[in-house]
């Protein structure tokens, strides 16, 4: 008789599949963010500020469909995929709050220009504010794919029974590089 005890490598809830599509839709995602923001920040360092808030609308504007759609779906699959990981859901905590907080501080440099206050996206010398926003991001895209998207479980086949063996990754999967930074990847195209 087989043994249905749960061993260490053994997913706590083996049948729940990632939601279909979720992994390829954030990736594209995280490209589209990178390459706008990267263009907000060159039009600055142009001194082109009108084309820089344009860019930064731009990427506000993916930025809060993307928390409210394709985050916010991965959050709710690895709440339940890893009930008893908090190491990763800490993370994804983690880089959720980061995002917030960066689609506010774009939101803010959005706004009106006012007397009583400087807005880094309309004035000379704050290059360095926004290259460090860039950061931000691409350290939670790197946290996201390289973590994450990782944790994301294909659905399986309806033919998998519990006390069988999983099906092994492809060879090109596996000789993929598993580190790296989707900054080399938004760069090289």
């Amino acid at each position: 008789m087989p043994s249905y005890g749960s061993s260490p490598t053994q997913d706590p809830i083996p049948t729940l599949p990632c939601p279909p599509g979720l992994p390829e839709r954030m990736r594209g995602l995280h490209t589209r963010m990178i390459q706008v923001f990267q263009l907000a920040l060159d039009h600055h360092k142009r001194s082109r500020y009108d084309n820089c808030v344009s860019e930064l609308g731009e990427f506000d504007r993916l930025l809060r469909a993307y928390l409210g759609q394709e985050e916010a779906e991965l959050e709710d699959y690895l709440n339940l995929r890893l009930a008893g990981d908090s190491q990763h859901l800490l993370v994804m905590r983690q880089v959720r709050a980061r995002l917030r907080q960066l689609a506010r501080q774009v939101h803010e440099m959005l706004q009106p220009a006012h007397p009583s206050r400087q807005n880094p996206a309309r004035s000379r010398g704050h290059e360095l504010f926004i290259e460090n926003l860039l950061k931000t991001l691409v350290q939670c895209v790197d946290t996201s794919e390289m973590e994450l998207l990782p944790q994301c479980r294909p659905s399986l086949p309806r033919t998998h029974a519990p006390g069988t063996t999983r099906p092994q990754p492809a060879a090109t999967e596996a000789a993929l590089p598993t580190v790296g930074s989707i900054w080399r990847k938004a760069s090289m195209r």
